[in-house]
């Protein structure tokens, strides 16, 4: 199951998920998106859901409660925006042990480190912010799904990530003492 919950806007890279559409109309996985926003994806993304009843769903509005439940509920959970200053999703994610697949762009670079890349240290997938960047990663999400033990290995490390204000907080202040 593939979650996504976001402003159906281009930042989001909604542009890429519909590139990509095809990997959800022939894989055999769901894909579940909570979000509304600009009216041409909206459409585009009802299309597609009916294309595919069975296996893509969107639900056009924000609720914070459905999102907590897709984010929990998911094994993959996307962010395929083509820029992102922070993010929350991508650590609520983690901390659920659901695994992100995200843009290796801003917030979610810097949340992320990528399982193939790193496999002592990786807590989910990132890709460039492009649509082959994102055919990669949902061919790769396929590969992680199949190894249950590194899926297992994966989920764990993200789950025991510290994104509490006492760590960000630690780390302002060390930057402060590095600084005088």
């Amino acid at each position: 199951i593939y979650g996504m919950v976001c402003r159906l806007a281009e930042q989001k890279g909604i542009d890429l998920l519909l590139a990509n559409a095809d990997f959800f109309l022939k894989q055999n996985c769901r894909l579940i998106i909570l979000g509304s926003g600009e009216k041409r994806y909206e459409e585009a993304l009802q299309a597609l859901a009916a294309r595919a009843p069975q296996g893509i769903a969107l639900c056009a509005k924000l609720d914070e409660t459905m999102s907590h439940l897709i984010e929990g509920g998911s094994d993959f959970f996307m962010m395929p925006s083509l820029f992102e200053p922070c993010g929350l999703n991508q650590m609520y994610s983690q901390a659920y042990g659901t695994i992100p697949l995200v843009s290796h762009v801003g917030g979610l670079a810097d949340t992320v480190t990528d399982a193939d890349q790193d496999a002592v240290n990786g807590t989910g997938l990132t890709f460039p912010p492009t649509i082959e960047g994102l055919a990669d990663g949902l061919k790769r999400s396929l590969n992680l799904f199949a190894d249950k033990p590194r899926l297992a290995a994966v989920q764990k490390r993200g789950m025991e990530r510290d994104f509490s204000w006492a760590q960000a907080a630690a780390a302002y202040e060390q930057l402060y003492q590095d600084s005088l």
